[in-house]
């Protein structure tokens, strides 16, 4: 029980630091070892980075609008106890790639290839703080009706979901509450004292104001002072320790480092600092331990369909197109003129979707 109690009287001197405006508190802080450091704090906060090319068949490629779906071995249909890669996932998200880039077939007769994928090596953690998810997966396209094999590739993926450690948005919340016991603790303490030892006292110490209450007011005792203050002291301390208290044990849910399997599989929360979209191959997940697993295996997974793709698109001959803003300034427009100098398209965003067309303007005086 002293541990337990040296250990949440700890962390609410740590939250106390996290939150000061002291940088040199915060740099204590982050040294810590359960706690996120710097370089961590800033990586949360990176922006994704913008989606640059984009792969699209043509109705002159071969395989445009032509492949369905064989099969795919090496993988279970679902999860059971822990949550693993599976093939309620993966199918999905392999139909919806195929999809957008112009490779699923949309009827029985367009489909003239089969894609098949075998899953050679395929691994995921179930138990711990960081969960990696990693395969290697064989793709196969053959040709339906001649059984020729016109494309076959290899295809290693590999992504962390990291358990976020403590950071200041959690310090945050044991401030926000523990705050308001700490404050009513003493607001009603310093109401007491004044009152005890400045109205009693005036009261008492005033002849016209003793005949107006019609005699001195009974003063508190030694006793009832002690009681007050003792009283004080317990709530402000169990008030200071209630929020680290309610932090400390948020991370001690075992649920937090066990994958347990979920009947929707599909990964709900996003992955932060994953800057490079499905081709990153880490990231801060979920504290959920199934979420977490879920996130690495759905990362992993759409990797794995990523470079299949890429690699497809180089061995047919596919040219990429550049995805570039809507916005047109000279910048945009001399990109567009080197892409197509290069023998490369190009897509611009949805430009139609803005709703305006101007920016509303920075507003700033100069008057002094």
């Amino acid at each position: 029980m002293q541990k337990f109690m040296t250990m949440t009287a700890g962390l609410s001197a740590l939250a106390l630091a996290a939150c000061s405006s002291s940088q040199q508190f915060k740099s204590a802080a982050n040294a810590m070892p359960f706690v996120m450091d710097q370089r961590e704090h800033v990586a949360q906060q990176r922006p994704n980075l913008p989606m640059t090319e984009s792969l699209a068949w043509t109705p002159n490629d071969r395989l445009y609008n032509s492949v369905t779906i064989d099969f795919v071995e090496g993988m279970s249909q679902r999860s059971y106890l822990f949550s693993k890669p599976n093939q309620a996932v993966y199918r999905p998200m392999l139909e919806a790639a195929l999809e957008r880039a112009g490779l699923l077939a949309r009827t029985p007769a367009e489909a003239r290839y089969a894609l098949q994928v075998s899953f050679e090596d395929l691994k995921a953690n179930g138990i711990g703080l960081d969960f990696a998810g990693q395969s290697r997966a064989a793709y196969k396209i053959v040709n339906r009706r001649t059984g020729e094999i016109v494309f076959n590739t290899s295809v290693e993926a590999r992504f962390l979901a990291i358990y976020p450690r403590l950071n200041e948005a959690d310090f945050a919340r044991a401030y926000d509450i523990s705050k308001p016991g700490v404050v009513t603790a003493a607001a009603a303490y310093s109401t007491y004292a004044l009152a005890e030892g400045g109205v009693v006292e005036l009261i008492n110490n005033n002849d016209n104001l003793t005949d107006f209450f019609d005699g001195p007011i009974d003063e508190a005792t030694q006793a009832t002072w002690t009681d007050v203050q003792q009283a004080y002291v317990w709530t402000t301390g169990l008030s200071l320790v209630a929020g680290p208290l309610v932090v400390l044990l948020d991370q001690l849910d075992p649920t937090n480092y066990l994958a347990f399997a979920s009947s929707n599989e599909m990964a709900e929360g996003g992955v932060v600092g994953a800057r490079q979209g499905y081709l990153s191959e880490q990231g801060f997940g979920s504290r959920d331990g199934g979420e977490r697993a879920r996130q690495a295996s759905t990362k992993m997974l759409g990797q794995s369909i990523t470079k299949f793709v890429m690699d497809l698109g180089k061995g047919e001959g596919v040219r990429f197109n550049v995805l570039l803003p809507c916005t047109a300034n000279r910048e945009v427009e001399q990109l567009k003129r080197e892409i197509m100098l290069q023998g490369y398209g190009f897509r611009t965003e949805a430009c139609t979707e803005r709703r305006d067309k101007r920016a509303r303007g920075f507003d700033f005086t100069t008057w002094k």
